[in-house]
């Protein structure tokens, strides 16, 4: 299982914030995440036992809904 490094947490975590508190979108349409959730999938860095990235250690499935996240490898659409 991949660990979480706190640092990539905390910044993710102050990007929502922000977005929350500019009262900008927050969520993606369910469409995008079903779309980055297959780059996900079929990514040679994507560990299926934790359900996380092993570049950046998210949990994926959370970070595919988030409009403040991006894949680290630019393989998301």
């Amino acid at each position: 299982m991949t660990r979480l490094r706190p640092i990539v947490a905390l910044s993710a975590l102050y990007r929502l914030f922000k977005q929350l508190i500019q009262r900008k979108q927050v969520f993606v349409a369910p469409e995008v995440v079903r779309k980055r959730m297959s780059a996900c999938y079929m990514c040679p860095d994507f560990d299926s036992e934790g359900e996380q990235c092993k570049i950046c250690s998210c949990f994926v499935r959370l970070k595919a809904e988030l409009a403040t996240e991006k894949c680290p490898k630019h393989r998301w659409p």
